[in-house]
């Protein structure tokens, strides 16, 4: 597999989707299960499943960033070390 590969933008919109569907099945059995009468999601329940996914995210990349700085792996490392002339003989 290229290491320049990456999803088609419809990819990740349908992945999106299936995860909304996922999160209102679950929502779904919990109220099922609980015995409660109103079966139906609340715009608030998906709300709050995507901000703790996009506060995971956040938190998991701010980690990762602190990793490779410490390791001095950072792009911007690697950046600086790339000669731009060629070299005199």
């Amino acid at each position: 597999m290229r290491s320049e590969y990456r999803f088609p933008r419809s990819a990740i919109f349908l992945m999106v989707v299936l995860l909304v569907a996922v999160v209102v099945a679950i929502e779904s059995a919990r109220s099922i299960s609980a015995g409660e009468e109103t079966h139906a999601i609340s715009a608030w329940v998906i709300l709050r499943v995507f901000m703790f996914g996009a506060g995971l995210m956040c938190v998991t990349g701010a980690v990762g960033y602190v990793i490779l700085s410490a390791l001095r792996r950072t792009g911007v490392d690697r950046l600086a070390d790339i000669p731009t002339r060629l070299r005199q003989r």
